[in-house]
């Protein structure tokens, strides 16, 4: 491997070594939901996206990065496509090389959503996704069902 191309994830931790596993159990807890703090939370989705993709594509994107929000998780990957969708694209199939990927993302659905949702403790009402050859990126997105209103409010 090129030392002057290091695979890089959230907080520029290394994808060098073999991910075998999501962290698991690694998360501070809010005190106030029982959830992963958002530092915690944001490395954690980063990780296991990386991990879905390296095992069901055989490789992972170079960079990754979560952001969270009350509303939503949003996962941006970078220099993702594998070597199938490049030759794809290289050979005048981009929108083929397109779907390959989006059926790649579609096939992990269940598997990011479950640990999403384990992470943050929220509920995931939609599963977004998103990517384009040139530049290589893709986005993941998680929405979370809106937190139940006061029972007498209005929404």
């Amino acid at each position: 491997m090129n030392s002057d191309r290091r695979h890089r994830v959230h907080h520029l931790r290394s994808l060098s070594d073999v991910v075998t596993a999501p962290p698991a159990g690694l998360a501070e807890t809010d005190e106030a939901n029982g959830t992963a703090s958002n530092g915690i939370a944001t490395a954690e989705i980063s990780n296991t996206i990386v991990h879905l993709l390296r095992l069901h594509a055989g490789r992972a994107p170079t960079e990754t990065e979560t952001v969270l929000t009350s509303e939503l998780a949003v996962v941006t990957l970078r220099d993702c496509l594998t070597t199938t969708e490049r030759t794809l694209a290289n050979e005048g199939l981009s929108a083929l090389a397109m779907e390959v990927r989006a059926a790649l993302h579609d096939g992990i659905q269940a598997q990011a959503t479950a640990a999403v949702e384990e992470i943050t403790g929220r509920p995931v009402v939609a599963y977004l996704t998103a990517q384009q050859q040139e530049p290589d990126l893709a986005i993941i997105a998680f929405v979370f069902a809106s937190p139940t209103a006061p029972s007498g409010s209005r929404a």
